[in-house]
């Protein structure tokens, strides 16, 4: 009996995170290794403003931190689009 209630409470947590979190839910250090990207990408942004530069930490990012999305952009400013 505990372990049907187990495997239930279980199912029930993945349903949550999977309509909360389609892609997956995020560990911490993907959170942090992401922080670091969008870090480079602002120091970037700042100096230089490097196309091909933010191209490959935009592409980093994104997979390090999925998106849902039809097309995704370059972060090429500091804006949250």
């Amino acid at each position: 009996m505990i372990s049907e209630q187990y495997n239930y409470i279980n199912a029930q947590r993945k349903m949550y995170s999977y309509n909360i979190f389609p892609l997956g839910v995020l560990s911490i250090a993907q959170i942090e290794k992401g922080q670091e990207v969008l870090n480079n990408i602002a120091n970037v942004i700042d100096k230089k403003n490097n196309k091909n530069e933010l191209l490959s930490l935009s592409n980093k990012f994104f997979t390090l931190i999925p998106h849902i999305s039809e097309k995704l952009k370059i972060i090429k400013t500091h804006d949250i689009w």
